[in-house]
């Protein structure tokens, strides 16, 4: 999280090298209302090549050296497992020619990178999630495409106009297979099947550049079993809800968030457990909503 990236023997855990990536992102209840970290930087868990032995990395940057969240950037790292040397000059996230502009609000890159081989192309795909989950316009989480042999992003997509679906996974990569798909899971946000894909399970394809047409990267199937808007009761989200922050709607509560559920109307089931004993089960009366299919 201090942008420190460190190569051990694995046989004994002693140290072979170090390597400062740069002045990391500086802890506050702007990013974390809970202050955990002191620092923000290489926050998921990079990925690496055993066939070149370099490791991929991303890591959160203040290139002004002042820790603020505001002016920092996402940079991939390549480095030499052998010596932590860089191979290429860190890289900015950022789409190809610039747009869409990823570092535009501060995200956070917690879901792992993972490599896949696509017709023989080596192709690194990577997700994010945003701090202010809601934020009307630029909290969008992003999945972006690395090709290895030029060290380019070559393709990104957000996933939704601007408030929400971030992409977290607890930290897990996402899945891919050598055919160009691979597969993710979104957070609080928008849906409407077309550019807003919040609380959703994706299935994206990546196709690589050829013969001067640009590479792709675009959502060929879902299934969304709900939405925030149906689950809250038609409630919409509060604007600028930090990540990790429960929202005054318990639909709208991450898991583990402390639900306050409302016993008004609730079903009570009594029942015998497996081992004999009463056991008195109640289902909370649940929110009407459409439900997406």
């Amino acid at each position: 999280m201090a942008d420190v990236v460190r190569g051990v023997d694995a046989h004994d855990g002693s140290g072979i090298w170090l390597v400062a990536l740069g002045t990391p992102i500086t802890g506050s209840q702007s990013i974390d209302s809970h202050q955990i970290n002191q620092f923000w930087g290489c926050i998921s868990t990079g990925v690496i090549d055993a066939d070149t032995k370099r490791l991929y990395q991303i890591c959160w940057v203040s290139p002004d050296k002042t820790g603020n969240p505001n002016s920092g950037r996402y940079f991939m790292f390549v480095l030499n497992v052998a010596d932590g040397t860089q191979v290429v000059p860190p890289v900015l996230r950022k789409g190809p020619n610039g747009k869409p502009d990823f570092n535009a609000t501060m995200r956070k890159q917690r879901s792992s990178l993972v490599e896949t081989k696509i017709k023989g192309v080596k192709t690194i795909f990577g997700c994010s999630g945003t701090i202010f989950e809601t934020q009307p316009r630029v909290a969008s989480g992003y999945c972006f495409a690395f090709d290895v042999a030029s060290n380019t992003v070559t393709a990104m997509l957000a996933m939704t106009g601007g408030e929400g679906a971030g992409v977290w996974m607890a930290g897990q990569g996402a899945t891919a297979d050598a055919q160009g798909f691979f597969y993710v899971l979104t957070g609080n946000g928008d849906f409407d099947g077309a550019t807003q894909w919040g609380e959703s399970f994706l299935k994206l394809k990546y196709s690589a550049s050829s013969q001067g047409v640009p590479a792709t990267l675009q959502v060929v199937d879902h299934w969304t079993p709900w939405t925030d808007l149906a689950r809250s009761g038609q409630a919409a989200a509060p604007a600028e809800k930090l990540a990790g922050v429960s929202a005054p709607s318990e639909a709208l509560r991450p898991v583990g968030g402390g639900m306050n559920m409302a016993l008004n109307n609730a079903k009570r089931l009594e029942m015998i457990g497996d081992r004999g004993t009463p056991i008195l089960l109640v289902f909370p009366e649940m929110a009407s909503g459409q439900l997406v299919r």
